[in-house]
């Protein structure tokens, strides 16, 4: 207990020290100040105090919101090749039933536009080709196309048309595909036929200029000219069941300009037969085709009067058939145009 000092004893001459009243208070070290506060005390003894804010815990009810869902990134349009080939057209006649389309990865609506290429062919925002090429404008037409989506991401395409002219009733087009398209023209008497590819084997990749022949019949023509040539070039005459790439057909024409071939594939889809014969004909070499029911003759001619007979193949092809000029060039990234006249068709 705290001791007090009272009047010191007159006998000792020492300060004598007695007990502090029940109320009195104790004195202080400095009395004449205030008594100092006492600490206030955490009606929560257990509470630590927070050092830092940001270690406070939010409260249960408002947990981290979760990360936004963002859209993807637009992708930009993509053609399935940087070239591609549309259907052939004819000179004076309105083209249409055509159309360019992209590969894309999302939804966005995509454009197109021409960039380049002959005035007559429009190109619709939606793709479809449409337009009348002049007289004039066969050959191979060439155009620069693109396409855009809504992020203004864009492609562009080469597109290639062959626009021909042809007397009716003949028609041309390319059987097979992966080839160069080729091309005809025709002008007093004489065809200018450009084509790519190859025959043989259980499929084809050429270019052919037809018309139908229903029941027996025969072609005859002249080739004017062979252009340099690949080891399975043919430029020549011919019959077709079908515009398709393994139709059975009889082939009769050049490889060369000494060097005549005789094809024939009995079965679609089968193998190709294929008869050789070499002759110093030369250029302006005249060919034919003959069919009698189920079989087919070939003959050959140097001057269109005196004809050799060159082979035959039975083939059954069906009553209505393809008849016409056949133009492949041997390989499929190189193409060659050939000249036939003299072109006849019975009946």
């Amino acid at each position: 207990s705290p001791v007090f000092l009272t009047d010191s004893d007159p006998k000792l001459g020492k300060p004598t020290a007695t007990e502090p009243p029940p109320n009195d208070i104790p004195v202080s070290k400095f009395p004449d100040s205030d008594p100092p506060p006492s600490p206030a005390k955490d009606p929560t003894p257990d509470a630590q105090p927070a050092t830092d804010a940001t270690a406070v815990n939010p409260p249960a009810d408002h947990a981290p919101l979760p990360e936004p869902i963002l859209p993807p990134e637009p992708t930009p349009p993509s053609f399935a090749s940087s070239s591609f080939q549309a259907a052939d057209a004819n000179e004076g006649f309105f083209y249409s039933g055509q159309a360019i389309t992209v590969q894309t990865t999302d939804s966005q609506p995509v454009s197109y536009w021409k960039i380049s290429g002959p005035a007559w062919l429009e190109v619709a925002t939606d793709g479809t080709l449409s337009g009348t090429p002049p007289l004039g404008s066969a050959g191979l037409n060439t155009f620069h196309i693109r396409a855009a989506n809504a992020a203004s991401l864009t492609a562009d395409t080469e597109l290639r048309i062959a626009v021909n002219w042809l007397p009716v009733p003949w028609q041309s087009g390319q059987v097979g595909t992966g080839s160069i398209a080729g091309w005809v023209t025709h002008g007093a008497g004489t065809f200018h036929q450009n084509g790519s590819g190859a025959l043989g084997g259980i499929r084809d990749g050429f270019r052919l200029t037809f018309q139908r022949l229903s029941g027996d019949g025969e072609i005859t023509a002249k080739v004017g000219s062979m252009p340099p040539y690949e080891a399975w070039a043919h430029v020549g005459v011919m019959m077709r069941d079908s515009m398709g790439q393994n139709s059975r057909h009889v082939f009769f024409g050049l490889t060369n300009p000494t060097s005549y071939r005789l094809l024939s594939r009995a079965k679609g889809g089968g193998k190709t037969a294929t008869r050789s014969m070499t002759s110093a004909a030369g250029a302006d070499t005249w060919v034919r085709l003959v069919r009698t029911g189920k079989k087919i003759t070939a003959y050959r001619s140097n001057n269109g009067i005196n004809w050799t007979f060159s082979g035959s193949a039975k083939v059954t092809l069906s009553r209505e058939c393809y008849i016409g000029l056949a133009v492949a060039s041997g390989g499929n990234a190189v193409d060659f145009t050939a000249q036939f006249s003299n072109v006849y068709v019975i009946p």
